[in-house]
């Protein structure tokens, strides 16, 4: 990763699909892999945020070590109620 300024970058492209009830995208193993091994924060952005509860689960784990969790998602206005309401079914 380049430094600049005491930050170090890293950045990927990663081919995806969209996903199906119970099976990981290949998306969803990266995220995973990048949680498990996070070990000062994670800020992950997005409009829209539908996690799996293994996801969760995995972020959850990270906070419980110390890492710093950040989520910054849509908010109320959204043109898709649906992503909202599903983004928020766990919480």
């Amino acid at each position: 990763p380049k430094k600049d300024a005491g930050f170090a970058y890293t950045i990927a492209a990663i081919n995806s699909v969209p996903g199906r009830h119970g099976v990981i995208t290949p998306v969803g193993e990266v995220y995973l892999k990048l949680i498990a091994s996070a070990q000062q924060s994670i800020d992950i952005t997005t409009a829209y945020f539908g996690p799996t509860t293994e996801l969760l689960d995995h972020l959850v784990a990270a906070a419980s070590r110390g890492v710093h969790v950040r989520l910054l998602v849509n908010g109320p206005h959204t043109s898709h109620r649906i992503a909202l309401e599903a983004g928020r079914h766990h919480y």
